[in-house]
């Protein structure tokens, strides 16, 4: 019998495709890094053996502006999708038990709450008078944004799996048989799809496709890097980051893309300069987005999407890391252990560097030193935070939405 390993952001299960499901602790860390445990000097807060965490007396600064119960917990072992979206004056998440909702940035009030089926799946994304919602029993749904009324939806080979991203009129988003769909925005309609033959043993939540003018970067289990025309879907270039080897256990061997692929520019140039990709087991690439070749790499297992910062890249690793590289050399200017949980995907507010975990720490620290600045505690975190203006939403595992200003 074949088995998949199941990681919805950062809940791991191991599923029996038989059924049947067995569930692990979500608030342990179960992964082990590819690379090599960093010297002391090289750590940060951290000792060389077990975890210290990082001693602060001060706030992270930020002013909490407003927060609403929009959802209840999850059951024990389960989260709520980890990407949230804040268009205009709106945010829009999608919840465990199902629900799409839409609120006022300003002040949080709810203003509209709808049913989209079974279990959202890795979170929802708007273009112009849509919000889109991918489901567990393999469905992406389409509500209106001003009144979230139904308008299609679309039944798809398997559950969904990823975050869809739309643009372009199109929506794009994975599938569990290392699927990627693009559907029409308008109508549901299937324009193409694109696929990998699917591994045995995989990270269930895969990486959101990025849309870049003309192309989509998807990351698939495989540890493959597509390129794909958005028009038709047929492949530009495939770069593999898949390290040889293996490691002590099967997760170590997992050489899944999970992290959602980052392209930057050339200033105000129209044409991508870089694009930057991260697997579970080891492996964070610069290419080139003309063929894909590799421009550096660096050691570092992440299944959160990397922010780019100026010349900065920063990272979440698998270890409880915050890692530093510069984004023309991948060398490593710092890293700082802040957690013995999961981090959240790093943001940038202002001149610091935000990151959250699942034991109700929320972090900022230098951004030029990796120094830890200011800590505030309270519900755990899973999904990634967002940056708009001046700023940030957190979504809880609690059910609540925050903005915080800085």
């Amino acid at each position: 019998m074949k088995h998949q390993i199941k990681i919805a952001g950062v809940l791991l299960a191991s599923v029996l495709l038989s059924g049947c499901f067995s569930w692990s602790n979500p608030f342990s860390n179960p992964f082990s890094s590819a690379s090599k445990e960093p010297s002391k000097a090289d750590k940060g807060t951290a000792e060389v053996v077990g975890f210290v965490e990082p001693q602060t007396k001060e706030p992270t600064g930020l002013t909490r502006i407003w927060k609403e119960s929009v959802a209840s917990s999850p059951s024990k072992h389960h989260q709520h999708p980890d990407q949230i979206v804040v268009a205009e004056a709106d945010i829009f998440v999608g919840t465990f038990q199902g629900r799409v909702v839409r609120l006022n940035r300003e002040n949080g009030r709810v203003l509209w709450e709808v049913e989209a089926g079974d279990h959202v799946t890795g979170g929802v994304a708007v273009e112009g008078s849509r919000v889109f919602a991918g489901t567990k029993s393999g469905e992406m749904v389409a509500l209106a944004r001003d009144t979230g009324k139904e308008l299609w939806r679309s039944e798809l080979s398997a559950p969904v799996v990823s975050a869809p991203e739309a643009g372009n009129g199109k929506v794009l988003f994975l599938t569990l048989d290392s699927r990627t769909y693009a559907l029409n925005s308008e109508d549901g309609k299937r324009l193409w799809t694109h696929s990998t033959p699917p591994e045995t043993l995989v990270i269930m939540g895969g990486a959101t496709p990025t849309i870049d003018g003309r192309v989509a970067y998807v990351g698939y289990s495989s540890g493959d890097v597509f390129a794909l025309s958005l028009e038709n879907g047929v492949p530009l270039w495939v770069a593999n980051l898949s390290v040889s080897g293996g490691g002590r256990s099967e997760l170590d061997r997992l050489q899944d893309v999970s992290a959602r692929v980052v392209t930057s520019r050339e200033g105000d140039a129209s044409a991508t300069k870089r694009v930057y990709a991260v697997n579970h087991q080891g492996r964070a690439v610069a290419l080139q987005p003309r063929d894909g070749s590799k421009i550096w790499e660096h050691k570092l297992s992440a299944i959160r999407r990397p922010w780019l910062a100026g010349s900065q890249l920063f990272f979440s690793d698998m270890d409880g890391y915050v890692v530093a590289l510069d984004a023309g050399n991948g060398l490593e200017m710092w890293r700082t252990r802040v957690s013995d949980g999961l981090l959240t995907a790093p943001v940038v507010v202002g001149s610091k560097v935000l990151v959250a975990d699942n034991r109700g720490r929320l972090m900022t620290l230098e951004e030029t030193t990796g120094r830890v600045v200011g800590m505030d505690r309270g519900d755990a975190i899973l999904a990634d935070p967002v940056v708009v203006d001046k700023s940030v939403f957190l979504w809880t595992n609690e059910g609540n939405l925050l903005r915080y200003d800085f």
